[in-house]
């Protein structure tokens, strides 16, 4: 599997934690998820365009 498939996996999965967290009224933990997904997002575009990727 290639490594780009396993990170949106991973990154849909813990959007997927965020909604049900969302749906339990724990808001905060899902802002701080989702902020994770940009943040880690951000990191691997930046690391794959300085790695010419």
């Amino acid at each position: 599997m290639p490594k780009t498939r396993i990170f949106t996996l991973a990154a849909l999965g813990m959007v997927l934690m965020a909604v049900l967290l969302a749906s339990f009224n724990y808001l905060l933990a899902a802002l701080i998820v989702l902020a994770s997904v940009v943040i880690g997002g951000i990191a691997l575009a930046i690391t794959a365009w300085r790695s010419g990727i």
